[in-house]
């Protein structure tokens, strides 16, 4: 199975907060190639960003190099990033969205499921992803 995380999957895990079992259970999982796991661009400058405000300023680039030593990075086309502007009432879940589709993604994994509507891939949240590869 192929997923790509959206940023409050990653930012779940770096800063310890509520739903973070799940996502590091998620990430384990691509860490032992139970999951081929992927990343946009825009997820990585956003945990980026958000996770120096929050944990300092070597935290979040440490994550991200962890995770970076076993997750892809999945990029849209131009034809993506139009489509993307053009399909979603947010463009940076419209970008997720397309290099999803594009990398061939079974799973867009998220928290925000209802921002996702027009995305091609299967939208799960990490509970739900999770849930689905204990069985």
């Amino acid at each position: 199975m192929t997923a790509v995380f959206d940023t409050n999957v990653l930012l779940d895990v770096l800063l310890d907060r509520t739903h973070a079992e799940d996502g590091l259970f998620l990430l384990d999982q691509s860490r032992h190639g139970e999951v081929a796991g992927a990343v946009t661009p825009t997820v990585l400058t956003n945990t980026y960003y958000v996770g120096r405000r929050t944990a300092g300023s070597g935290v979040p680039g440490d994550f991200i190099e962890s995770a970076l030593s076993f997750l892809d990075v999945a990029s849209v086309s131009h034809a993506g990033a139009v489509r993307a502007v053009k399909r979603y009432e947010d463009f940076e879940d419209g970008i997720i969205g397309e290099a999803a589709a594009e990398y061939g993604a079974d799973v867009i994994c998220t928290r925000n499921e209802e921002d996702f509507g027009p995305a091609r891939p299967q939208v799960l949240t990490p509970s739900e992803l999770a849930e689905l590869l204990k069985v």
